[in-house]
């Protein structure tokens, strides 16, 4: 009976450990249960889902809790509804110059941070020091290292997927946007 106990406890383990998901940033401190990467020491593998970070914290799986210590209440909510592609409820909350999508398993329910929409405001600053209003050059310089070059075009700078990754949308050669999560339903 200690035996199997044991064996459960360690396979329990190891799969928890398995579990880790993985995401590019730098401030690793509000992050305890997650697997840090490295920019550097991304793989192919993990190029997939790339995650940039806002500000040093903000970046997708962020809990609502830590949202509203550092950011306040948004200025405005929206309620979204179950979505039956991904089993979650969403709602929308809209700061000044940024558009947080938040995901929880119930309807009011504790949330995280599923996606990231900056639109505007000099406060914002990517891991790479970048923000909305940059030029698209900046942009490329600063990431040219880990960009998906197939997605990657003349009105886009593009990391990881289309299932998470980080767009830098710079028509006429500015960033008007950044978006950091998955854009593909």
């Amino acid at each position: 009976m200690k035996k199997t106990v044991i064996f459960c406890a360690v396979v329990l383990a190891l799969g928890l450990m398995a579990c880790k998901s993985k995401v590019v940033v730098e401030d690793t401190s509000h992050f305890p249960d997650r697997e840090i990467v490295k920019s550097s020491e991304v793989s192919e593998e993990d190029e997939e889902f790339m995650f940039d970070t806002i500000n040093g914290w903000l970046t997708v799986g962020v809990t609502d809790t830590v949202v509203l210590n550092k950011l306040g209440k948004p200025d405005s909510v929206v309620y979204e509804g179950f979505m039956e592609f991904s089993g979650f409820f969403y709602t929308e909350w809209i700061y000044d110059g940024i558009v947080l999508d938040m995901e929880s398993d119930a309807e009011g329910a504790p949330s995280s941070v599923f996606s990231i929409m900056v639109t505007s405001c000099n406060r914002y600053k990517t891991s790479r020091g970048v923000k909305v209003g940059d030029t698209k050059d900046r942009v490329y310089d600063r990431y040219k290292d880990i960009l998906n070059e197939e997605l990657t075009d003349k009105d886009r700078v593009f990391l990881g997927s289309i299932y998470g990754g980080t767009e830098f949308w710079c028509p006429n050669g500015k960033l008007k946007w950044i978006h950091i999560g998955s854009v593909a339903e």
